[in-house]
């Protein structure tokens, strides 16, 4: 496509893919789980003829992380449009991080991503060994009348923007009456942890599987680091994952790659002084020594006289008075005095 001036002074070009049959790619994994070293295989058609395509991973609305698109395998549709890609799922992201997000993001697409379509992989991170559980014995069941094959699709509006573009996810072929949901995964991979993932849109197919959901386009991760200028993968999806459909989006970072928004500081007037003030200088303080607490004197317990009982003094026994004798002769004999006791 070229604008220009009448006199095409001043003219500009750019490209725009037109297909006389709208492309509707399809993709199967297998297997659909797996761990580091498992050998994958991505499958599908609905691509233009010859045409070069690749296999590209992403973390599921993941952030940390920078580097280079990586292209895990690459290969050429036959004139049907077909393809039959193998590759082998790694244990970390091209910038050297561990994968430890439990669901991966499988995306074929063209070479400038005019058509792409996606997969989740359930990856299996490496943890303590499972008891292996006994396989139980088959049992007749009823034949169960067959499923009709889903395709579903979606596709965005506008395929370009910067954060706070409104953009338009519509599509079809899903279930219908079934709540779907948005997600975004950047295909440049990096380490980051999964497990909670962000939904940044829902709506509900109607009766056809047909939806259509608008929502704003994030300035950054759910973890709040900044999304960088990049392709992004919209995937959608109900909640189990079960069938999905995916469209890629060109995003333009407002600031320079890698750099944070700044937030606006805000500016303290200096305050106005009234006087000048004289400082003096500082002032030793004594430092109070804590008061000590002395012990108070525990009273001594008084003995206590214990009263003897009072002794009963036998009474004064009467020393009788001795007869006088009479002395031979006649005369009497005076009575001897005992001696005095000694005081």
């Amino acid at each position: 496509m070229l604008a220009a001036t009448s006199d095409f002074a001043v003219q500009n070009s750019a490209t725009f893919d037109f297909f006389v049959t709208p492309p509707n790619p399809s993709i199967s994994l297998a297997p659909t789980s797996g761990g580091a070293g498992t050998r994958v295989t991505a499958a599908g058609a609905g691509f233009p003829a010859n045409t070069a395509v690749a296999v590209y991973l992403a973390p599921l609305d993941a952030a940390p992380g920078t580097g280079a698109l990586q292209q895990y395998v690459a290969s050429v549709t036959d004139g049907s449009g077909r393809y039959s890609l193998t590759f082998t799922m790694p244990g970390v992201w091209p910038d050297g991080g561990q994968i430890t997000q439990d669901r991966i993001v499988v995306t074929v697409a063209t070479p400038d991503f005019s058509v792409s379509v996606s997969s989740v992989f359930a990856y299996l991170v490496v943890g303590p060994t499972a008891t292996p559980t006994p396989t139980p014995l088959p049992t007749s069941t009823p034949p169960v009348a067959p499923t009709p094959t889903l395709n579903p699709y979606a596709q965005v509006s506008p395929g370009s923007g910067a954060a706070g573009t409104t953009v338009t996810v519509s599509g079809g072929g899903f279930p219908p009456n079934t709540v779907l949901y948005a997600h975004l995964a950047r295909l440049e991979g990096g380490s980051g942890s999964g497990g909670s993932y962000a939904r940044f849109a829902s709506a509900a197919t109607d009766g056809a599987g047909n939806y259509v959901m608008v929502f704003v386009m994030p300035a950054t991760w759910p973890n709040g680091a900044a999304i960088a200028t990049q392709r992004l993968v919209i995937l959608v999806a109900p909640d189990t994952f079960a069938v999905e459909a995916s469209t890629t989006f060109s995003y333009q970072q407002v600031a320079s790659a890698g750099d944070e928004i700044p937030s606006p500081t805000a500016t303290v007037a200096p305050p106005t002084a009234t006087g000048t003030a004289t400082l003096l200088p500082p002032t030793d303080v004594p430092t109070s020594e804590p008061s000590t607490v002395t012990p108070t004197d525990t009273a001594t317990p008084t003995s206590t006289v214990t009263p003897e009982p009072p002794t009963a003094t036998p009474p004064a026994t009467a020393t009788p008075e001795p007869t006088p004798t009479e002395a031979p002769g006649g005369g009497s004999i005076p009575p001897v005095e005992p001696p005095a006791a000694d005081s």
